[in-house]
């Protein structure tokens, strides 16, 4: 069994285990006590036997001394029992020293590896398209041996539609973006915005939660590792088939006749794989009219997402999540991939920083006012989901990865 103590949890053990040391020291100091007690026990307990019918003067008296024997054999133990209680002390904080160090020096390595990626985008766009040439599927194969970064056949998607609810219509991208952040403040969420526009017809926008759950193991919340993994080449996902089952949901909710009403797939990172990767299927495209994803730091060059369905990539130069398919942002007539860099502040120089989903909502927000000086191409993407005037109403969902007995 390996025990994992972190430094903090080390020292405040040590120090337990010293104030416990400390409370025997202060019970041997009545050690003297403690003898004279058990010499006055065993003069009462000689008398006593003295006293008893057929006991002589030689049993009693060997009595007397296992009495006293036992009462020292304690007060040694006692003794024992406080050398070890601070040595284990001793070894608790030397474990947090050396633990202490190890985090520092993991910590130290990590925030130098942010700020290279950070300040060398380039780099990590080469070195992740060798790893999807030479390492993704060897990953992928270990993973599944060992159980990690795998699904299986015997899950499947449950689905929690909570009631329509009268929401702000969005009025630009950042209100898009912004709608991704909100989603992914919460466990397994999709929100399905069906936005009524001034002339009566209809536009469904659909935000996509980003990651959740760092742990390789597939868990019941499917916004985690193993579906950013699955999904960074537009693969098959329980969080992929939710949302098209979220999106059937609301849309059937309706009553009405919507295969040509238009739908956008927005999201944050992993929610932005699953947009654009959704946008790609043909299955979820079948009887639909996809029309546009918008994605913020998203990895989602190798999505094959046709000419049909208009691309808003909104990537941060500092941000090493984009680089992550090992493909340079495409621009062409119907993808649009706007970069640009927040403020070093905001970021301090570091990757991980430059994929805050609050610093593509402010870049979004300044996209925005950037547009209001002319026309731009990428607005045609978003104009049918964010006409003023419009009306909204959500359609929040929590999508949740369940098992089903294969015995069943």
């Amino acid at each position: 069994m390996t025990l994992w103590v972190d430094p903090p949890g080390a020292v405040a053990l040590a120090t337990r285990l010293r104030g416990m040391a400390a409370e025997v020291d202060e019970s041997l100091s009545r050690a003297g006590a403690w003898e004279v007690m058990a010499a006055a026990a065993a003069v009462g307990l000689q008398r006593a036997i003295t006293q008893a019918d057929g006991v002589g003067a030689v049993q009693a008296a060997r009595c007397v001394a296992e009495v006293e024997t036992a009462v020292l054999q304690v007060v040694a133990r006692v003794h024992a029992l406080r050398g070890e209680l601070l040595a284990l002390a001793g070894a608790f904080v030397r474990a947090a020293r050396v633990l202490g160090a190890v985090e520092d020096g993991v910590a130290n390595a990590l925030a130098r590896l942010d700020t290279l990626a950070h300040d060398h985008p380039d780099t990590v766009e080469w070195l992740a398209a060798r790893g999807h040439e030479h390492a993704l599927g060897p990953l992928l194969a270990a993973g599944e041996r060992g159980g990690l970064l795998v699904e299986g056949p015997h899950q499947f998607v449950g689905i929690d539609t909570g009631p329509p609810r009268d929401v702000t219509a969005p009025k630009g991208l950042a209100d898009l973006v912004a709608d991704d952040i909100a989603v992914e403040e919460g466990d397994g969420f999709v929100r399905i915005t069906e936005v009524t526009r001034p002339d009566g017809t209809h536009a469904w926008v659909v935000a996509i939660s980003g990651t959740k759950v760092l742990d390789p193991r597939a868990g019941s919340n499917p916004f985690d590792v193993t579906t950013d993994v699955r999904s960074i080449e537009a693969g098959a996902t329980i969080a992929a088939i939710g949302v098209h089952r979220a999106v059937l949901a609301a849309q059937r909710s309706t009553g009405r006749e919507t295969s040509a009403e238009p739908i956008l797939l927005s999201g944050h990172s992993l929610g932005g794989m699953l947009a654009a990767g959704l946008a790609a299927d043909p299955a979820f495209r079948h009887g639909r009219n996809v029309t546009g994803v918008v994605t913020a730091g998203s990895p989602i060059g190798r999505m094959p997402v046709p000419a049909s369905v208009g691309v808003v990539a909104l990537e941060h130069r500092g941000d090493f999540v984009p680089r992550l398919d090992g493909v340079a942002g495409r621009t062409d007539d119907t993808w649009h991939t706007l970069t640009t860099d927040p403020d070093v502040q905001e970021t301090g120089g570091r990757a991980s920083r430059s994929h805050a989903g609050e610093l593509y909502e402010g870049s979004a927000r300044a996209f925005d006012m950037v547009a209001r000086e002319g026309e731009l191409e990428w607005e045609e993407v978003i104009a049918p989901f964010v006409e003023p005037g419009a009306t909204a109403v959500a359609h929040d969902i929590v999508l949740t990865r369940e098992w089903q007995n294969p015995r069943s």
